[in-house]
């Protein structure tokens, strides 16, 4: 019983920073008239450029393709993403925010670095470090199980 005292409260806190990060950028979907998955699109591929592929937005942000093909093509119709097809493998769509959005990228980035100062405020960098280690291992723990399908029994 003890073990569930600590999984429901990790799990109650990420579900506390991740209603945080949402209620951060309500500002930003009101006054820009974006949904969060094209924030949460932009802000990817804004800081993650390597990670251009749709398939990698739903991997690393754990998002589902739905979610993020709808984002895409809204800000595609926008003129805020452009599609390029990969030069190797025409099937690939490399995805490319456009000049237009840098300064609605600059602004979501300011908003998201608000979000990171309220999150790590009074924790030490030496206690991120440690978080990161820790949280590192628990990912570790389950990749195989989510990510090979294997059983979770």
């Amino acid at each position: 019983m003890e073990d569930l005292q600590y999984i429901n409260k990790f799990l109650y806190n990420l579900s506390s920073m991740q209603a945080l990060y949402n209620k951060t950028f309500e500002p930003a979907k009101e006054k820009l008239g974006l949904s969060m998955g094209e924030i949460d699109v932009l802000l990817f591929l804004s800081n993650n450029p390597k990670y251009n592929i749709a398939t990698e937005i739903v991997k690393y942000r754990n998002l589902s393709k739905s979610y993020i093909s709808k984002a895409v093509t809204t800000l595609k119709d926008r003129g805020l993403l452009r599609i390029d097809s990969d030069l190797q493998d025409g099937r690939i769509q490399h995805l490319l925010v456009t000049k237009k959005a840098d300064d609605l990228v600059e602004r979501l980035n300011e908003q998201l670095n608000g979000f990171y100062s309220m999150l790590t405020k009074n924790v030490s960098v030496k206690e991120l470090e440690k978080f990161i280690e820790i949280a590192d291992k628990l990912a570790d723990n389950v990749r195989e199980p989510v990510e090979g399908g294997k059983d979770l029994r």
